[in-house]
């Protein structure tokens, strides 16, 4: 299902208290105990195609005996697709047929049931409650491709953020009809295609709201249904009412849509400006640990232009990096390399333009003195994206200290770390070791996603991952390469690809060790 966002939106809001900012240490331990408590009440909601199972959304069990909330849209997509039952995929990896009962399509949720006892439920929150600057965490399963290729990723994602703004206004045009977001929760999570329908959670793990809608903007925008919305719901829905109100139809929406734009309201309160503001509200950690990690990340260069980062792992002069943001292989660099495919298949062209496909890129690695030294690449791990590039350096090289302890628990901060001391990110842990079997190279939302797995699961690169770590950090790809850092200075891993914003795939050192060391040998 295709969503057209109508606007950069005024967004209205009502008066209420601003939350106090607790220290980092507070936050981090009720992070990880909240994920704990919600992590076995979110679902992976999932539809059936020919070619299998393809997750399309979250869900939040909200009693014992199976009722299930998600988002309406979430619902629609599946019918769109001429599937008109849901899966309810549990983190304990059982899947349940969910049936549909009550619905308000309009206000975008859904009740579903489930034929199960004695399950986990979120507590309902009281939404009229939330303070602006409130610390809320959203569970649900974004890039959520589940049984087409193999393993089945159920454990949701987790990811944090602030409450930006009560009742807020925005209305959507959708496929299958209008959305009304009017009285919804805005807050900064950086959310993606797969969390709709998925829970949002206050400090005391009770569900205030459901993910609904994102921006497409700069700015990290995220719309929840109010959970006191559909409290009040929910006795008729379980009664397998429709609560939807007609729509006035796709062009009176619009033309609400373009009305708005017009509006003479000043900007509402917001807490946080625009981007990943969740960076400036969090202290990254100590900023001399962080300091000692910085020396052993080094910025990389191909063809003169900053590509991404790279962490020494010896003092040798070898560096690893990810290898696609080195090579080229997404957005505008992949589009060129796949036209430099079609060249070489036409003869007229190629000799034309033999220059261009001869062409080899030239790499420099810059370390913490200023200096440009040239490199070669000396290896590619396309089974952990990862390239390995040698220079030889006039100076003193740090490498990278191995990482030693127990495994760093979900619902932790990581703080994405490159050259001279600068925390570009920090993130919350989903998981320390999940494996991706396939997932496109480049970003798509649901519905083209859908229609290649309808029509061409080979239509665009795709790659693997036997091991990653997954947070929430927002990481462009020039950044790739940061060293993923907890707050007591260990490197946990680098960060390698970011299929959509807001999740974020890093290699954790073991791996990058494994691959190392096989290069030695």
């Amino acid at each position: 299902m295709r969503t057209r966002w109508l606007l950069p939106f005024f967004l209205l809001s009502s008066l209420a208290a601003v939350a106090q900012e607790p220290p980092r240490a507070d936050l981090e331990k009720m992070y990880r105990e909240v994920s704990e408590k919600s992590i076995p009440k979110t679902v992976c909601l999932t539809a059936n195609l020919p070619q299998g199972e393809v997750a399309i959304g979250s869900g939040a069990v909200v009693s014992s005996d199976g009722y299930i909330l998600t988002c309406a849209h979430v619902l629609e997509a599946a019918e769109n697709l001429g599937d008109n039952t849901l899966g309810a995929l549990f983190p304990n990896g059982k899947t349940l047929e969910a049936k549909t009962l009550g619905r308000d399509s309009k206000k975008d949720f859904v009740l579903l049931k489930v034929d199960a006892e004695s399950l986990p439920f979120f507590e309902w929150g009281d939404s009229s409650k939330i303070k602006l600057g409130e610390w809320v965490l959203a569970l649900g399963h974004p890039i959520g491709i589940v049984g087409i290729q193999g393993r089945r990723n159920r454990i949701p994602a987790l990811s944090y953020g602030n409450i930006l703004t009560l009742n807020a206004q925005l209305k959507v045009v959708t496929e299958s009809g209008g959305k009304d977001y009017g009285g919804s929760i805005l807050s900064n999570i950086p959310l993606a295609f797969g969390n709709s329908g998925g829970p949002l959670v206050n400090s005391e793990g009770k569900l205030i709201g459901l993910n609904g809608a994102i921006s497409r903007g700069t700015t990290i925008q995220a719309y929840s249904v109010a959970s006191n919305r559909m409290s009040a719901a929910f006795p008729k829905m379980r009664k397998g009412i429709d609560l939807s109100v007609p729509s006035k139809g796709k062009f009176n929406l619009f033309l609400e849509g373009l009305k708005s734009m017009f509006q003479s309201e000043a900007p509402p309160p917001v807490v946080g400006g625009a981007g990943d503001d969740r960076l400036e509200r969090i202290p990254p950690g100590n900023r001399k640990l962080l300091r000692n990690v910085s020396r052993s990340v080094v910025q990389v260069y191909r063809d003169g232009g900053e590509v991404a980062y790279g962490l020494v792992v010896d003092e040798k002069g070898q560096v690893v990096t990810s290898r696609h943001a080195l090579l080229g292989e997404d957005g505008w660099d992949y589009l060129v390399n796949r036209f430099k495919g079609f060249l070489r298949n036409n003869d007229t062209l190629k000799e034309l333009l033999r220059g261009f496909l001869k062409k080899k890129p030239v790499y420099e690695v810059e370390i913490r003195s200023g200096i440009r030294w040239s490199a070669e690449l000396v290896k590619e791990d396309r089974h952990r994206d990862l390239a390995f590039l040698k220079f030889a350096a006039g100076e003193e090289l740090i490498p990278v200290s191995p990482w030693k302890g127990k495994p760093l628990e979900r619902g932790s901060f990581v703080s994405s770390v490159g050259p001279k001391g600068a925390v570009h990110g920090i993130g919350l842990l989903s998981t320390n070791g999940i494996h991706i079997d396939s997932i496109m190279a480049i970003p798509l939302n649901l519905q083209d996603t859908i229609q290649i797995l309808q029509n061409n699961l080979s239509a665009f690169e795709r790659r693997s991952y036997p091991r990653i770590l997954f947070h929430d950090a927002v990481i462009p790809m020039g950044q790739f390469g940061s060293a993923v850092v907890d707050r007591e200075g260990r490197v946990l891993g680098m960060n390698v690809f970011s299929p959509l914003r807001g999740a974020v795939y890093a290699i954790p050192m073991e791996e990058i060790w494994k691959s190392f060391r096989a290069e030695e040998e």
